[in-house]
């Protein structure tokens, strides 16, 4: 008689792409901190995050669009982590120079902030060199924060 199989649920392919997902925006995040982006690799990349280059040429076609998701991310945590009140919270006081240095000085820390001030300065100046990174760095990144301000 033939030893019966156990019936176990296949793995979830949603929540182990989303692990995969979020340790490659780590070590993304990371490697461009630590060795700044001309030596961050796609290989380096997913060497890090411990996943094949393959996964993450399934989803990205260029470190820079590893990074802009990676930093993007980011930003939306740092939003969420401020609470639902702050959430792209412009003040209003009535004191029109008071509520634009406020702005200033939260955008001037947070460019100041370890955690995005290497991929921030990546991303602006790959955008530079690369005419599709630029466009993607206004559309993402800067176009939506002017609208807000």
């Amino acid at each position: 008689m033939a030893a019966q199989k156990s019936a176990q649920p296949a793995p979830n392919s949603t929540r182990r792409s989303e692990k995969s997902r979020r340790a490659i925006y780590d070590a993304a995040l990371a490697l461009v901190g630590e060795v700044g982006y001309p030596r961050t690799t796609i290989e380096g990349i997913a060497a890090r995050a411990g996943v094949g280059k393959q996964t993450i040429y399934r989803w990205w076609s260029s470190k820079a669009e590893v990074l802009m998701e990676a930093f993007l991310d980011l930003s939306e945590q740092a939003a969420r982590d401020a609470g639902p009140e702050e959430t792209y919270a412009i003040p209003d006081t009535g004191d029109l120079a008071a509520d634009l240095k406020a702005v200033l000085r939260l955008t001037v820390d947070q460019l100041k902030d370890p955690r995005f001030e290497a991929p921030s300065r990546a991303l602006a100046a790959e955008g530079v060199v690369n005419e599709e990174v630029g466009r993607a760095f206004m559309a993402k990144l800067l176009e939506p924060s002017l609208q807000l301000y």
